[in-house]
Formats: C-alpha cells, structure tokens, sequence
C-alpha cells in the first residue's frame, strides 16, 4: 500500500502528526494529501479550527441512591455552561447492568439487588451517581407464642408487652413498619411497645411504610389475665 503524507498550509492554526489533526487556534488553513515522492497532492481539504465552548461541569440531583429491585427513576443533570456547544453528547451508562441500566435519557431500571455505578458523560467530563439496589419486603410477622395460645395477647391493665416483629429480608428497602391501635384507651403503642391500659379489646396492626405488607392481632385486656393463664395452671 502506497504511502501518504499530510501537510497543513497554516501549522500556526493546526498541525498534524500524519495520523492525526490538531487544532491550534481558531481559523482556516488548508490540509494537502500526497502519495510519498510525489510534489502535487491529490486531495485537498479545507480545516475550519472554531474554539470550542464544551461542557466543564456536571451536576447530578442525586450523588447516592438507595431503590428497589423493579423500581424506575430518572436522573437529571445540570451543566454549565448552559450554552455548551456539546449538550448533544451527554451519555449515560452503568457500571452494572444486571443490577440496573439506565437508557438515553436517564431513565434507570432496577433489576437486581446489588450496588453499581451510573455515569453521566459529556466528552472528557464525566459525574457519578452511587446506586444501591435492595429487595422489597416479602412477609412481616409478629411472634405472640410466650403470651398467647389462640392468637390474641392477654394483659392486665398497666401489663406492658413488648412486640417481637420479624421481617423479611433484613436488607428490604421497605422494611420499616408502623404499629397502630384501634383504641388507644385499651391498648397504647409506645415504641415497640402494646401499653395494656384498660379492660377490654382492641386491634393492634403492623404495617410496612410501602403499606406492601402487614399484619395484625387481638389484645384482651383484663384483671384475670383470662384464657390463657386458665389453661397454663
């Protein structure tokens, strides 16, 4: 193959290597192409050098992200300059994308738990988003069986009792919980805490903050500790 050799008229405004071009300043010059020994090029171009204007920062509205596996959330970008001449390039990619992609747009998806990175890139400036992807909760329940035999909680009034709440997984984004009464008169919540108050019954209902999950039981309250003591002794 025959040999090529490049030569650039204004090497003030670019200059080449002969494999690439680099632009100096702004302005037009002309790039000749000659066949190696020959005096006349066969090919001859014009260079327009123009001074760029390219982004030089970028700012994501989230640093860290903590999602669960299915969710979809869209990141944005702020850069500056606003009038970037490269607002076109600006890319995004994952570090992982079993565990979530994320498309043109940035528009991620969640796929897996697992922790990885997304990128948003505008030529030679890049910004990165920390992503933690975590599983949704799949059951809450609560262990009544050192106080009750048939399902419900059996307190005298002032009785506390704390709850034992299990949920699964550990690590479910949602797994926090809130713990009600439909009567605070019978059966106050304090913490983790059923408060027997006065005699009687009431609902006491354990729900997830996604409200995915919950569950719930009966507390009686009496002088007599009632049903289950009987059956103890």
């Amino acid at each position: 193959m025959q040999k090529i050799i490049f030569r650039i008229l204004d090497e003030t405004i670019a200059k080449t290597d002969n494999l690439c071009v680099f632009g100096l300043k702004p302005g037009r010059t002309l790039l000749e192409a000659y066949y190696y020994g020959t005096q006349k090029p066969f090919q001859v171009c014009e260079l327009n050098v123009r001074k760029r204007n390219r982004i030089q920062k970028i700012i994501l509205d989230d640093d860290e992200l903590v999602l669960g596996a299915g969710d979809r959330k869209r990141l944005h970008c702020d850069y500056s300059p606003v009038n970037a001449d490269n607002i076109d390039k600006i890319e995004w990619k994952s570090s992982d994308e079993t565990i979530a992609s994320v498309n043109s747009h940035g528009t991620l998806t969640c796929k897996s738990c697992g922790i990885c990175k997304i990128w948003c890139i505008a030529e030679n400036i890049s910004a990165v988003c920390n992503c933690e992807v975590r599983p949704y909760l799949e059951s809450l329940d609560v262990d009544l069986s050192d106080n009750s035999t048939d399902g419900l909680l059996y307190l005298e009034p002032m009785q506390e009792y704390e709850l034992k709440i299990k949920v699964y997984p550990l690590n479910s984004i949602d797994r926090n919980y809130t713990i009600t009464s439909s009567d605070y008169n019978i059966a106050n919540i304090v913490g983790n805490k059923v408060l027997a108050k006065n005699t009687g019954t009431a609902t006491i209902e354990i729900e997830n903050i996604s409200r995915r999950k919950k569950t719930s039981f009966v507390v009686k309250v009496s002088k007599t500790k009632g049903k289950f003591w009987k059956k103890l002794f």
